[in-house]
Parts: C-alpha cells; structure tokens; sequence
C-alpha cells in the first residue's frame, strides 16, 4: 500500500515545491514593488532619495 501512494505523494511534493518557488517569486516582485512605489513617494515629498529616505524620522520628528 505504501509502495502505490509513493508516486502520488512525490507529485504532491513536487507540486508543493512549485507552488513555494511560485510564492517566493510573487514575494519579491511585489517587495520591489514596494520599494519602488517609497521610492516615489519619497521623490515627491522631498524631490530626493538616497537609498533609505527616513521619512517616517522626519515626521515624528516635524511633529506629524
């Protein structure tokens, strides 16, 4: 019995491994996304952007 799941529990896997490398894929494009969408914000908001803006440190800081 062991022996004839064997085959459909290796596809199961595989088909999970895919669907993981899957994710991890979406996961990144949309972290850049992400980043590039700060990025932007930052560009509006100060006309600069240096890597790591601190915005949020200027706010608190401003008083926002």
């Amino acid at each position: 019995m062991i022996n004839e799941e064997l085959p459909q529990r290796k596809m199961a896997a595989n088909t999970l491994n895919s669907d993981i490398d899957k994710t991890e894929k979406s996961m990144a494009e949309l972290k850049e996304q992400i980043l590039r969408a700060k990025e932007e914000k930052c560009l509006g908001q100060h006309g600069v952007h240096e890597g790591v803006c601190g915005c949020e440190e200027r706010q608190v800081s401003n008083g926002r």
